[in-house]
């Protein structure tokens, strides 16, 4: 995310660089504090238990709503674009709160998935596309939900704290080849060279369908700027990232 591309030999761009690097992690600690205050009360609750504590409302088990996490984190921390309004330290850097399920072990339960993608997208190269800078700018907040037991349902899973995901420079370097796999498949109009797992050795970064099963995302990815196809991050990396 900061990058120090000063010589050894230019003190000022070093010393530039420090201020930068410091100003970012002080700002990262206060982000830090708020979102630890804020989730405290709730850290060791269901999320049944959280959600009826804070609307007084009550869903019975397996009719629970799909976006039960987010409904809890809008209303504990706050909406993205909310917060950057409210709070210099979130208006400063880029900051996205993300749900991510764990099971009972503490490894993820789901790979971590973002918005649908658009074919134009990928007319830039990487240096110079939205989806470069997306992963490169952008802090995520990862709020964690652990089964209780194996096969709990959504609902029952328990506040167990959160986390911060920032990429490295190596990692980019895989999404980097995501993106190119992606460009390629479009630009030959290829289905199969699309990064689906497994496509590549160290590969964090893949593409799955997202939508109704109706949809038919891959064989109807060329038919609309609008695909049903999503980028996701996969379980063997995040379970990397939680862990380090």
């Amino acid at each position: 995310m900061l990058k120090n591309n000063s010589s050894k030999n230019n003190n000022n761009n070093s010393i530039n660089y420090q201020k930068k690097f410091k100003e970012f992690w002080d700002n990262l600690k206060l982000v830090e504090r708020y979102t630890y205050f804020r989730i405290k009360p709730y850290v060791g609750k269901s999320q049944f238990e959280i959600y009826e504590e804070l609307t007084g409302k009550t869903f019975e088990i397996g009719r629970a709503p799909k976006n039960l996490n987010k409904l809890i984190t809008d209303l504990i921390i706050g909406k993205d674009e909310d917060l950057a309004k409210k709070y210099n330290f979130f208006r400063n850097y880029t900051f996205k709160i993300k749900n991510l399920p764990l099971t009972k072990k503490g490894s993820p339960r789901e790979r971590m998935a973002f918005r649908t993608i658009k074919l134009d997208e990928f007319a830039d190269e990487w240096d110079n596309s939205a989806w470069k800078s997306f992963f490169d700018e952008t802090i995520f907040l990862m709020v964690l939900w652990q089964e209780p037991r194996v096969n709990s349902k959504n609902g029952e899973r328990i506040l167990k704290g959160f986390k911060f995901l920032i990429f490295n420079d190596i990692e980019l370097e895989s999404f980097e080849k995501t993106y190119n796999m992606i460009k390629e498949s479009i630009e030959k109009e290829d289905i199969s060279l699309l990064p689906k797992p497994m496509s590549f050795e160290n590969k964090y970064l893949e593409v799955a369908p997202k939508g109704q099963r109706g949809d038919d995302a891959y064989n109807t990815f060329f038919n609309r700027n609008n695909t049903h196809v999503c980028l996701m991050l996969n379980k063997r990396f995040l379970n990397q990232k939680l862990n380090n």
